[in-house]
């Protein structure tokens, strides 16, 4: 199922909120190895808050959300980028032209 964002919210989070992002910030942390107070978990925390606050929700999809904006699932050199707030996030592999490929052209 496809969430369409219609309107950011800017009502503060309430403590449910709270425990929904603190959850699924605490297993995408777990499963990346990334330690509490590192910068990538500063970037993991941003992410789940700004998605929290477009309307996603669910924790599953929460978590599928951010590990895709984050690259967790493959880390690969070449990268496409999102601006999620006012900074880049990394999404995933460019795909790149093989030199087989090339030499086809």
């Amino acid at each position: 199922m496809v969430q369409t964002i219609i309107k950011k919210s800017q009502a503060p989070l309430d403590s449910r909120d709270l425990e929904v992002c603190q959850h699924v910030f605490d297993d995408l942390r777990t499963m990346a190895d990334v330690p509490r107070n590192s910068e990538e978990a500063e970037g993991i925390a941003a992410i789940v808050v700004e998605l929290y606050r477009q309307g996603v929700r669910n924790r599953e999809q929460l978590k599928t959300m951010v590990q895709a904006a984050r690259g967790l699932f493959e880390k690969q050199p070449a990268q496409a980028g999102v601006t999620i707030g006012e900074s880049t996030r990394f999404i995933g592999p460019i795909s790149e032209e093989s030199e087989h490929e090339k030499g086809n052209r």
